[in-house]
């Protein structure tokens, strides 16, 4: 609740003066979105969502302003600094990083995804491959992203993590 024109009560919900969020006559009424926090629509319909999707802009899967949790991993013959990343469903490996350590043909299952602000890349296909952690391996599938979708080289998803107890 905020204070509004002369001390009156603003509702956090319609945004209109006299009635705080949990008193709102239009709580049930009101849609709100999460992608550009206006009112009046949901996330799956947002126009901006659709505009930055449209305008093909570079895809940031991960910040270089927060402390990440990254281990070194060895993969074909090629160690990297891989993210631990917990939100992730698959594990994903940079176009420049493949070619070095993983020569060889992807599987044509392209598959999209969707990282920071809803913005969406594809796959470039996967493969299946040995992970070495510690001196322990993992077969696991890693899909190829553009150079330019990830901050990191390697990012190792549940389907991995799910195999392994760090």
């Amino acid at each position: 609740m905020s204070t509004g024109y002369m001390g009156k009560k603003r509702c956090y919900n319609c945004n209109e003066l006299g009635h705080i969020s949990t008193q709102c006559p239009k709580s049930q009424k009101i849609k709100k979105c999460y992608t550009c926090n206006q009112l009046g629509h949901v996330a799956a319909n947002c126009t901006k969502k659709r505009q930055s999707e449209a305008s093909g802009s570079a895809v940031l899967l991960a910040s270089t302003a927060v402390p990440r949790i990254t281990t070194w991993v060895k993969i074909g013959n090629t160690r990297m600094l891989a993210l631990i990343d917990t939100g992730s469903d698959v594990n994903l490996i940079r176009l420049r990083e493949y070619l070095e350590a993983l020569p060889g043909t992807l599987d044509n299952d392209s598959i999209p995804l969707s990282g920071l602000g809803s913005i969406r890349v594809k796959t470039l296909g996967s493969l299946e491959s040995v992970i070495e952690i510690n001196g322990s391996h993992f077969l696991t599938k890693v899909h190829v992203v553009p150079n330019d979708a990830l901050a990191m080289p390697l990012i190792l998803g549940q389907s991995l993590l799910t195999q392994a107890i760090f």
